[in-house]
């Protein structure tokens, strides 16, 4: 008799059971360690019933690769970032799913990062724009603050000459 094997043989990616009556779902990948337990999504939708018949056999698996080159591409990538992850001494989750992310859906978190770098540009070009502001307004006030003295210091003289002269 020949055993089936589990679909968690095959791949560590699944489907949760909430989504199985869905016509299409998130895969997810569960981390578990001694110290880490997580549960991962990959962010990529699969046709749920596609899926369970690849899961069901080995020869079902590659032909579901073969069909989903592109799909089982990004798994493995998926994959190897969890394996890199884990290899750390410190487990990043936001950095795992930022990454899991990056692979999953490239455009739009590239999207999203210029639109942050730009937010940070715009706020450092605010930033400089204000103190150059402060720096003019204190040298118009030191220009001010020099001529002032500088009037003061032509007009004193011929004053008191002036009145010198008047007695």
């Amino acid at each position: 008799m020949t055993k089936i094997p589990s679909p968690k043989k095959l791949t560590p990616f699944h489907i949760r059971n909430k989504d199985l009556g869905k016509e299409t779902a998130t895969l997810f990948i569960r981390i578990h360690t001694r110290k880490i337990d997580v549960l991962v999504s990959t962010m990529l939708q699969v046709e749920v019933a596609d899926w369970q018949k690849a899961t069901a056999s080995p020869r079902a698996w590659l032909a579901h690769q073969k069909k989903n080159y592109q799909l089982h591409a990004k798994l493995t990538q998926i994959e190897g970032i969890v394996k890199a992850h884990l290899a750390k001494v410190n487990f990043d989750r936001d950095a795992l799913d930022m990454d899991v992310r990056y692979i999953s859906e490239p455009e739009k978190v590239d999207a999203e990062r210029r639109a942050m770098e730009e937010a940070a540009e715009a706020e450092r070009k605010a930033i400089a724009k204000r103190e150059a502001a402060k720096e003019k307004a204190r040298k118009k006030a030191e220009e001010k603050k020099r001529i002032e003295d500088e009037k003061n210091r032509l007009i004193w003289p011929f004053l008191v000459q002036f009145v010198d002269d008047i007695k």
